[in-house]
């Protein structure tokens, strides 16, 4: 976990600092984390102080690829809002893709054994309290699937925001829209239901 919570540090100093190579009015630094804290409780302090380090270095927002959890971890509501409630102390625009740890693998019984389609529902509930709106104590406005296309209204966590001139479009993690519990053959061209992302 340590190895993890360091390359989460350095992969945000490196995307923070140093000083970037371009320069010039439209140039703007970032941060990314993800996949932290993997031992809960134990690894909560640790985010903290990456947080702090992220907040001190005041980048132009920061991004969360997703993964607040580990994927053998508790799926529960208490374990998916602490990870929100540390992701609020962001200083900045905190823009969050939601991982397979928070929905995808809920079903394993070390998890909990949850169905993913209602962790889906639950981390939407969490992580997306206002449509068109990133994360974090200084929230920017985003361009949300949900709220532009009614036919994907349920897919709010799909967005993109412009910064300087640049377009950063986030989407869900790879299957988001396509987890379907859906025949797969089996012996002599029996199906048989499997949880399968697309």
């Amino acid at each position: 976990m340590i190895r993890r919570l360091a390359c989460g540090l350095v992969a945000a100093t490196f995307l923070m600092g140093p000083p970037a190579l371009a320069a010039g009015p439209n140039t703007f630094e970032f941060a990314a984390m993800g996949d932290v804290p993997y031992k809960i409780p134990n690894d909560y302090p640790a985010v903290d102080r990456l947080i702090a380090a992220i907040n001190a270095s005041k980048p132009a927002f920061t991004l969360h690829v997703g993964d607040t959890k580990a994927g053998s971890s508790p799926c529960t509501d208490e374990v998916l809002k602490k990870a929100f409630d540390q992701m609020q102390t962001i200083e900045g625009a905190l823009h969050y893709t939601i991982g397979d740890n928070e929905w995808v693998d809920c079903h394993r019984k070390d998890a909990g054994g949850f169905d993913p389609r209602e962790r889906l529902k639950k981390v939407r509930e969490i992580y997306f309290p206002q449509p068109g709106k990133s994360l974090g104590k200084t929230p920017m406005t985003v361009e949300s699937q949900g709220l532009v296309s009614p036919e994907f209204a349920t897919y709010v966590e799909n967005t993109r925001f412009e910064k300087n001139g640049i377009c950063c479009p986030r989407q869900g993690q790879r299957g988001l829209d396509q987890l379907l519990f859906r025949p797969r053959q089996g012996k002599r061209g029996q199906g048989h239901g499997a949880l399968h992302p697309g």
